[in-house]
């Protein structure tokens, strides 16, 4: 696991499946924690913003609210990214196939995003969307029940 994000998987006793998840740890400033700097890229836009009252509900066992909020399933958003901007960027690998692009289900360890600046946030959340992990950045206060 990338350090500064967080995983999860919340049981709802009345929906069926559970929910994988993963988020960033936020910090004082963003809610987007270590993942600001994909904020308004091909990549964050696939990145729903939850409340902070939903994800407490979700967090106790009540994931109606938080499954409504959060769109398409994770492997829908990685094939929404344009293939310039998901496609393998290591050209002599040998794994290299087809199959090497998020949402596949079958991503190859040595994946690199064609984003190399940012390779290791993509490549976590590459990872994570092809587990049927949802990526969501937790916006606004949380409370206890």
């Amino acid at each position: 696991m990338f350090e500064g994000l967080r995983q999860a998987i919340l049981h709802d006793e009345h929906i069926k499946p559970e929910l994988r998840v993963m988020w960033p740890i936020p910090t004082k400033e963003d809610p987007w924690g270590i993942l600001a700097p994909l904020r308004g890229s091909v990549w964050g836009d696939q990145i729903p913003i939850i409340p902070g009252s939903v994800w407490t509900y979700a967090l106790y066992g009540h994931t109606h609210p938080l499954r409504q909020k959060l769109g398409s399933p994770p492997m829908v958003r990685a094939r929404r990214l344009p293939i310039v901007d998901r496609e393998c960027s290591d050209l002599k690998c040998a794994l290299r196939t087809e199959l090497c692009l998020p949402g596949s289900g079958k991503l190859p360890n040595c994946y690199q995003s064609p984003w190399r600046d940012m390779h290791q946030l993509t490549y976590a959340m590459a990872t994570a969307w092809d587990e049927g992990r949802y990526v969501v950045v937790v916006s606004g206060l949380e409370f206890v029940i």
